[in-house]
């Protein structure tokens, strides 16, 4: 138990450490000052003073909390260093953001494009990769930022994926915590934690499995509170919604809709538990997320309109219907004709053109879909091998355990918001532009988590139950489980890259060799600063004016050969 209050109070540490980051780092854009030391410096020091006020009970107790915070973002940075993201929106444009970033670009002042211009910090930089930088959401970024320039490595700025994973396993045990007193708070926790997108993508730059985590806590946090006798919401609650705001509103522009969404079901549900309508919370979340994009999102949301006179630019040249169908590889199917395929299909990447060749029975697989769990950003059956068999099992749960509630009249409001929330998601996926893929709408695996929730809370009254629910965690770690010899591979392959990389560098600095280099897509200008990162003296060729005695390094995606 003593163990448990430590990862639970670490994990809270976390948010509030990564929190103070997108904060700090705003505010000191907006005063004209760049990334520096005093980014991390400073949210440590914002962490240490809110973590002691909201919840040390002992002062030798906190400094574990300490410790195991400041232990795992060491540990989340180092494999993050030793694994390359050789992904193209990694290498196209989130590292080249990054790379800015950290370089001084301030994106409050300058844009993107005029910045690379005048420090020649990219040669060659692309139009819309720039464009993207000056013009998305920039949490993320900015964390990666910070790291990147503390550590020296823009690898490391990805941790970011694990150290959620973390932050959300915590906060949803202590949440568990009050309904299971066994291994079941444990289990679960750590199901919503391994959202299957945050599986795929912990070891690049993507950041929907942030998503994942963002939207899972704050219905977990809404859940608790509307479950609890008590009618006021703790400071602590207040702080850990408003971290979640804050990055969740910088994150994507399509995250400011699933967190309006949430909030302003909350509010309904928590409404009819105080039999009045919830004034108070409306205007505390009203003015959480203002702060959240008009202040701490300055950049993009205010200097989008500033420039460009839209709030949301960009958007606009994003794929439009017939461009996603091809991408998804069938054409002529609808939002909801891709969310049924992407239930029901096989694990592909749009190489399927026909229903009949994607669609598969439940729970079988054919080994060609293995190979996907290596992919970042799988179009087709996202969420693993497992995931059609595993939905259909806990669309059956849910619907007995309604027909039970209704024939005792038993209704409660927790269940009934997530299952609200939950219909909602499936709304979003067949609405929302551009939702083609899973890991657009991650939220949407909690289906599985509440069938197992379920179970669990009926496990002594049957012994039915007791063995589907085995059966149904079995198969979601079975479905989990590539993915963890995918980061094995991954790791291998970074071992590889680094020995080449340095071994590169040792030639430049001692013999002072220039090297011939080109990008296995001539967009992947973000690769520029792994380079730098060691030393590399070389001059850029297209990938277009290779000649056949190249070397290949960094999985494939970077060509070299010692130049003339």
């Amino acid at each position: 138990m003593e163990l448990e209050k430590r990862v639970i109070n670490a994990s809270k540490l976390l948010l509030i450490f990564m929190t103070s980051i997108i904060c700090i780092t705003e505010i000191f854009f907006f005063f004209g000052v760049s990334i520096n030391y005093f980014n991390f410096i400073i949210s440590i020091g914002v962490m240490l003073v809110v973590g002691y006020y909201m919840f040390a009970e002992k002062k030798e107790k906190y400094m574990w909390d300490i410790c195991i915070c400041l232990i795992l973002i060491c540990i989340m940075v180092l494999f993050a260093m030793n694994v390359y993201d050789n992904t193209w929106d990694g290498c196209a444009y989130h590292k080249q953001a990054v790379g800015l970033l950290k370089e001084g670009w301030n994106p409050v002042y300058m844009l993107s494009n005029d910045f690379n211009n005048a420090e020649i910090s990219i040669r060659n930089a692309k139009e819309g990769p720039l464009l993207w930088a000056e013009s998305y959401p920039k949490a993320t970024w900015y964390y990666a930022a910070v790291i990147y320039y503390i550590t020296g490595n823009i690898e490391a700025g990805k941790s970011y994926t694990l150290l959620f994973a973390f932050i959300t396993y915590g906060i949803c045990l202590e949440f568990f915590s009050l309904k299971f007193n066994g291994k079941a708070k444990y289990l679960l926790a750590l199901f919503i934690s391994l959202n299957p997108i945050a599986c795929a993508q912990f070891q690049s730059y993507y950041l929907d499995g942030v998503v994942a985590s963002i939207i899972s806590l704050l219905i977990v946090l809404f859940i608790e509170i509307i479950d609890s006798k008590d009618k006021e919401i703790s400071k602590l609650q207040y702080i850990e919604i408003g971290c979640l705001i804050i990055w969740g509103c910088n994150l994507k522009f399509s995250v400011v809709v699933f967190i309006v969404t949430a909030c302003g079901l909350f509010l309904i549900f928590n409404s009819l538990k105080l039999k009045k309508i919830d004034v108070k919370n409306f205007l505390i979340l009203f003015v959480q997320g203002i702060v959240a994009v008009f202040m701490f999102g300055f950049t993009p949301y205010i200097t989008n309109i500033i420039r460009h006179g839209n709030m949301f630019y960009s958007l606009g040249g994003l794929m439009n219907e017939s461009e996603m169908q091809a991408q998804f590889g069938i054409p002529g199917l609808n939002r909801t004709g891709r969310f049924i395929v992407s239930i029901f299909g096989k694990m592909s990447h749009g190489e399927y053109k026909t229903l009949k060749d994607i669609l598969k029975v439940p729970f079988t697989f054919s080994p060609k879909e293995l190979q996907y769990y290596s992919f970042v950003d799988t179009r087709v059956g996202g969420f693993g091998i497992f995931f059609s068999g595993l939905f259909i099992i806990s669309i059956l749960i849910i619907t007995i355990a309604i027909l039970k509630m209704k024939k005792n009249n038993s209704f409660s409001l927790v269940f009934v918001f997530a299952i609200s929330y939950l219909l909602i998601s499936v709304v979003e996926f067949c609405v929302i532009p551009q939702t083609s893929q899973f890991r657009y709408i991650p939220h949407m695996y909690l289906y599985i988590v509440l069938a197992v929730y379920l179970l669990m809370r009926k496990w002594n009254e049957n012994i039915f139950y007791k063995y589907v629910n085995i059966l149904c965690c079995i198969l979601i770690i079975v479905n989990l489980l590539p993915w963890g010899w995918n980061a094995v591979r991954k790791i291998n392959q970074g071992t590889f890259t680094t020995a080449t990389l340095k071994g590169m560098e040792k030639e430049c600095v001692e013999q002072g060799i220039n090297y011939e280099i080109a990008f296995y897509c001539d967009d992947f200008t973000g690769m520029y600063y792994n380079l730098k990162d060691f030393n590399i003296s070389y001059v850029y060729k297209s990938v277009n004016e290779l000649e056949t005695d190249y070397r290949i390094t960094y999985s494939n995606w970077l060509y070299y050969r010692i130049g003339n």
